[in-house]
């Protein structure tokens, strides 16, 4: 669609919330970003304030269009005028190395989608208006166009300063760039000595003036710089990050919900084969009793004992009962592997080539009239090894 119809809509942001705005062929208004919401166009241009934009040039090493926009940031880093997580960048490839670049500040660009989201207004196109500065091949634009000032220098470099500073900025655009072969002036007073320049009167209005200037070229879309979520609704884009958290949390709640189910479908199944593993044991040998928690039955023994401490037998009284029927007796076959003492009770481990060998030493123990708890029996390498606990003598 032609920028020359009516359905679109040049306007700048003013910092007290105003607007000032203009349809091609139609008369300069100012006022409320409501009133402005009013005129009912298809095609909103936003003319962004140039002295908030840094606009320059960047040569990389050939690459594709992606490669080489992720590497611009790193690429102006020591050019950039604050922190590269707070800017954005619009750019514009000239050749394979060659890029034109718009540095803006992040906030400035998506608090004005957001007021004009909020107004109802879509912004189709934000350019920078220091780039819709009438200006032709080989020549330069200086403009001092009532409380603004203007240089431009090329097709995607121009700025926006002071009326008072002029000198300063055209000398150092000079000094970086050269003087342009001739010099299109644009205000009052008289254009600088030493250049070729010719001389046009000052617009009647500005806005229409940067609006010319906009249908006779093609400047950079400030709007390239930020994902397509924030450029149409800025409120729509933090509600879509929104959703998406959302969505993810529950799909995680949901996975460890479904993961815990699993876990507790584990354990139970864990617990019915150990009962039916105690089973099998208890069947196939009777005489062995299965220690199923050493660690409560110890708890509880402990406990015992601290209740009763004073009914404890001495070390050597004990070890004397245990070891008299190992002594009597050697051909029993029964052997002494280790003791130990703690609180008054003897914890002896005893090995046997068999079952019955172990029976009767214990059977021995109790007629001795020692108070005695079998802790475990278990069997391997043609041996069996009963761990015994001595209390005290009756």
């Amino acid at each position: 669609m032609s920028r020359t119809n009516p359905d679109w809509v040049y306007f700048t942001l003013e910092t007290d919330g105003s607007a000032n705005w203009l349809r091609p062929g139609g008369a300069p208004q100012s006022g409320a970003l409501s009133r402005l919401a009013q005129c009912g166009a298809t095609h909103w241009c936003w003319l962004f304030d140039g002295r908030q934009v840094q606009l320059t040039a960047v040569v990389l090493p050939p690459a594709n269009a992606r490669s080489q926009q992720q590497a611009l940031p790193f690429a102006l880093e020591e050019q950039l005028l604050g922190p590269l997580h707070d800017l954005v960048f619009a750019s514009r490839r000239l050749s394979r190395t060659e890029l034109a670049v718009a540095v803006v500040a992040r906030a400035a660009l998506e608090s004005g989608l957001a007021r004009c989201h909020e107004a109802g207004i879509g912004v189709s196109t934000c350019v920078v208006d220091s780039l819709c500065v009438p200006w032709s091949e080989g020549e330069g634009t200086l403009a001092l166009v009532h409380d603004a000032a203007w240089l431009r220098c090329g097709v995607h470099l121009g700025f926006r300063f002071a009326p008072a500073n002029w000198p300063a900025f055209f000398a150092q655009a000079q000094q970086t760039l050269g003087a342009p072969a001739r010099l299109r002036w644009v205000g009052d007073p008289p254009p600088p000595a030493g250049v070729a320049s010719y001389t046009e009167p000052l617009p009647a209005s500005r806005l229409a003036w940067l609006a010319a200037g906009h249908l006779s070229d093609t400047p950079l879309d400030l709007l390239d710089a930020l994902p397509r979520r924030a450029q149409a609704a800025p409120t729509h884009a933090r509600r879509w990050w929104w959703a998406t958290a959302a969505v993810v949390t529950l799909t995680l709640g949901v996975h460890l919900g479904l993961a815990l189910l699993r876990g507790a479908g584990l354990d139970r199944a864990l617990i019915a084969t150990r009962a039916q593993e105690i089973a099998t044991g208890n069947a196939l040998f009777p005489h062995i009793k299965r220690v199923v928690d050493v660690r409560a039955q110890a708890t509880q023994a402990l406990a015992e004992l601290a209740a009763a401490p004073a009914q404890g037998s001495s070390f050597e009284a004990l070890l004397r009962v245990a070891g008299t029927p190992l002594a009597s007796n050697p051909e029993a076959g029964v052997w002494l592997a280790s003791v130990s003492y703690e609180r008054g009770a003897l914890e002896v481990r005893v090995q046997a080539p068999d079952m019955a060998k172990i029976e009767g030493y214990q059977q021995r123990l109790r007629d001795s009239g020692l108070a005695l708890q079998v802790l475990s029996v278990e069997s391997h390498d043609d041996l069996t090894v009963a761990s015994l606990r001595l209390g005290k003598l009756q």
